[in-house]
């Protein structure tokens, strides 16, 4: 199935790429190291259920994925058997999005926070703007990857949501010593070296990524938010460009790209990207309202910066750090009400680093 192989890395990038403006700031003031996307505890929850073609004909072989619903990381897949079922065992309490896709059709199922068993059905609908550009076409190329290198692979990627970022790194390798001529692998290993503060080798990756699939979008994005990192914005909107180009319906490539027309001051460019990218993403993305934040102070759009900063704070990951982003509200709300007072009055200010 050629796109069975597709997802697990692009909803990866999830939680490392809008951690980054979503809990440190804008794209000006850098990066630190986000949080891991799951907790590394199992747990006793048991998600079970059947996967039904559009004709009502249970589907086999179809990768069944499920998300956590506030960083859509991927934490278990499953493959559906021969009569269409399915089981994920062992998830911690969480709030999770059951998502299964096969060649342009797609199932999608929410799993509320408390529930230690649920059985699903899931009916897949047509969606033929899931995968843009060529993905159909280059995931051809990663189905030549053999079992063994992406066994290591996907326990690669487990480990590195986990935040146990020295497992990972020798799962990776390990697949690409059976395997190197791996994008995905590559890539992963590109964001481990980020995390690992060495930017120089996460490009020179995500480059060796590319070079093998030039279509496959991760990396693009991947590269993009390097480049945003760095402050190297014409950079960054060059390499989304191309990420949303290969991928049009990926809401990361949109979101990188609003981070670069931020850092170049057009204020007006990014809030519009940044609402593109809203209406591709999952709800409850906090980082896509602290970026319409961002882009709607400077250009003195108190009210509604003051509403999406409150949205961030109310989709917030726990134990994540608000302290700068309510600094911040605070002095939205200021301005908003110096406004209504006298408009002319109205304070312009910098955006907080935090």
């Amino acid at each position: 199935m050629p796109l069975r192989v597709f997802s697990s890395l692009l909803c990866l990038l999830v939680s490392l790429v809008l951690s980054a403006a979503a809990q440190y700031g804008p794209p000006s003031l850098g990066f630190r190291t986000p949080p891991p996307g799951m907790s590394s505890d199992g747990g006793a929850a048991i998600i079970s259920g059947i996967c039904y073609g559009p004709d009502g004909v249970p589907l086999s072989g179809v990768t069944v994925e499920l998300r956590d619903s506030a960083s859509n990381a991927v934490l278990a897949s499953a493959m559906t058997r021969s009569n269409g079922s399915f089981e994920l065992y062992n998830m911690p309490a969480g709030s999770y999005e059951v998502i299964a896709r096969s060649q342009g059709d797609e199932a999608r199922e929410l799993i509320p926070v408390g529930r230690l068993v649920t059985r699903v059905e899931l009916r897949m609908v047509h969606n033929a703007g899931t995968y843009g550009g060529n993905e159909s076409l280059i995931s051809v190329v990663r189905l030549k990857i053999p079992g063994k290198a992406r066994d290591r692979y996907n326990k690669a990627v487990q480990a590195y949501i986990q935040g146990k970022l020295d497992q990972a790194d020798r799962a990776v390798n390990q697949s690409l010593a059976i395997y190197s001529d791996n994008p995905e692998a590559l890539t992963l290993c590109g964001l481990i070296a980020w995390r690992n503060k060495n930017a120089s080798d996460a490009i020179a990756d995500l480059q060796k990524s590319i070079d093998l699939d030039p279509s496959y979008g991760p990396a693009y994005t991947a590269m993009s938010a390097i480049f945003n990192s760095q402050g190297k914005y014409d950079d960054a909107a060059r390499t989304t460009e191309r990420a949303v180009a290969v991928n049009p319906s990926a809401w990361q490539g949109y979101f990188e790209m609003a981070k670069a027309m931020l850092g170049k001051g057009l204020y007006q460019k990014a809030l519009q990207i940044a609402n593109k990218a809203e209406t591709l993403a999952p709800s409850g993305i906090a980082g896509i309202h602290l970026l319409k934040a961002y882009a709607l102070v400077p250009l003195k759009l108190y009210r509604e910066a003051g509403a999406e900063l409150q949205a961030f704070l109310s989709h917030a990951p726990r134990g994540q750090d608000t302290s700068g982003v309510k600094t911040l509200l605070a002095k939205v709300q200021a301005a908003q009400a110096a406004a209504v007072t006298d408009p002319k009055a109205a304070p312009a200010f910098a955006l907080v680093s935090h």
